[in-house]
């Protein structure tokens, strides 16, 4: 049994890695990331980055974040990616 996978299948499969970037650009807007943010942070000692954004809305809310930020995406990224990557059984099932 061969497994074919096609170029436009893996490029429109990485064309939903942007999910990743557009959530990283949300938290880039948020409060602890602004200038007081990221000066009161500085004063503190620590970079500030969108991990410290992360730490600290979900310290702030912690289902909202889960849910809305890190399961429903990865949800829906999974299930894009595995109706691409599908493939019918044919030769097992013999049916050709």
């Amino acid at each position: 049994m061969t497994i074919c996978v096609l170029l436009d299948e893996i490029l429109f499969a990485l064309m939903f890695g942007r999910v990743i970037l557009i959530i990283r650009a949300v938290f880039n807007y948020t409060p602890y990331c602004n200038f007081d943010g990221c000066r009161a942070s500085i004063v503190l000692g620590f970079r500030p980055s969108i991990r410290f954004a992360v730490k600290s809305m979900f310290a702030k809310h912690k289902f909202f974040i889960t849910v809305t930020v890190f399961i429903a995406p990865l949800a829906f990224l999974i299930s894009i990616l595995v109706r691409i990557f599908e493939r019918p059984l044919e030769e097992i099932t013999n049916l050709n």
